[in-house]
């Protein structure tokens, strides 16, 4: 906060401020109006699309398959642009408000079946018991005793609920200085908070994860009595992707120290990579074994190496020029580096990401679901949403 103390007292220094604060403010608001253009020229390609789609419902011409083919990619294009214009439309506000606040502050055979396993022994347990034989139905006699028990199990599935979060914030007045006073707003996920974090994941999830395209999902939410169209899931997916934006730029950096020791041979980066190495042997060795136990040996054998591992870099980085690749390895590490370390101290966290990248496979499934991702920002969205 500036103040009139902290104001320099001669003529120059105040106008040189003044004017870096004007240009500033002018920069911020170029790109929120060039972000407006952006949302603005979006819908419009929107409505042009949905005419397009709304005109082939009702031709009469042309095969039926092919006209079916055209109608499904022209919705998931739809979709995708309708998450563009969604997450350009979150980035246009954050803009704004930034520009604001510098303004203001066959025959039946028996098939070999594999081992039943159990059911998961966290799901819950609902005993029904079958009402027993008052009397012995060999001979008659009620003089029964119980020797046992045979249980079998089944798995159910109980349809997920919906339903409406209510936050009430209850206003106050003072009866004394008649002032008015309110809780702060909740947290929500994203800008219109209208669907709740797990709801966004659920969505999220389905979309990338199990490769169902929105209007399929609009479809599953309609048969179970929730009316959330496409246009609506959309919006949401694209202001989701607009939040993880900055989760996604502090992943991945020891990345960067393999690309330098490996296409351009940069001593130190060669020997942090040894230095990380010698952490995923201890990794290797420790697999498998209890959370717990991860933790312990971590906290015992891993910790010294990555304390010795960041005055490493910490020391290297003091003889570098800030221009040079290697420099810029370093400080992505040492900016992040709670975040890199944090296996330290859990152990159900991994030292590497290599079991999501894994998971990364799965992502060819959805090319049956829609060919291509439907725009350029469509495709860095679903990077994103799968990082």
């Amino acid at each position: 906060m500036i103040t009139a103390d902290s104001l320099p007292d001669d003529v120059a220094t105040l106008k040189a401020l003044v004017l870096a604060g004007q240009a500033a403010q002018l920069a911020a608001e170029a790109k929120a109006r060039n972000l407006e253009a952006e949302v603005r020229a979006r819908t419009l390609l929107i409505e042009q699309m949905k005419f397009t789609i709304a005109k082939l419902k009702h031709e009469q011409y042309g095969p039926s398959s092919e006209r079916s083919s055209v109608l499904e990619q022209l919705e998931l294009e739809l979709a995708d642009l309708e998450e563009d214009a969604s997450e350009a439309e979150a980035e246009a506000q954050l803009a704004a408000e930034r520009a604001r606040a510098q303004r203001v502050e066959v025959q039946p055979f028996e098939r070999r079946r594999p081992a039943r396993r159990p059911f998961p022994a966290h799901l819950p347990r609902e005993r029904i018991v079958h009402p027993a034989p008052v009397s012995c139905p060999c001979c008659g006699g009620d003089r029964l005793r119980k020797i046992g028990e045979d249980v079998t199990e089944t798995l159910e599935l109980i349809p997920r609920q919906w339903k409406v979060i209510q936050h009430v914030r209850e206003k106050f007045s003072c009866r004394a200085c008649e002032a008015i006073s309110q809780p702060p707003a909740p947290f929500h996920a994203i800008a219109r908070g209208r669907a709740g974090p797990r709801l966004l994941a659920h969505m999220l999830f389905a979309k990338y994860g199990l490769h169902l395209p929105l209007n399929r999902q609009s479809m599953t939410y309609a048969h179970e009595g929730i009316a959330l169209d496409v246009s609506t899931l959309a919006d949401w997916i694209g202001a989701a992707a607009a939040t993880l934006r900055p989760l996604v730029d502090v992943l991945r950096a020891r990345r960067k120290f393999f690309e330098l020791a490996r296409l351009k041979k940069a001593p130190i980066a060669i020997e942090a990579v040894e230095k990380i190495d010698t952490l995923f042997a201890i990794e290797r060795e420790i697999n498998g074994l209890s959370p717990q136990q991860r933790a312990a040996v971590r906290n015992e054998r891993s910790r010294p190496l990555v304390e010795g591992l960041h005055a490493f870099l910490r020391e290297r980085r003091a003889k570098l020029s800030g221009k040079s690749e290697t420099a810029r390895a370093i400080d992505y590490s040492l900016k992040r580096w709670e975040v890199f370390t944090r296996f330290l101290d859990d152990g159900q966290l991994c030292m590497s990401n290599n079991a999501a990248e894994r998971e990364l496979r799965a992502v060819a499934v959805g090319r049956k679901n829609w060919t291509f991702a439907g725009s350029d920002e469509g495709g860095r969205r679903a990077a994103a949403v799968y990082t």
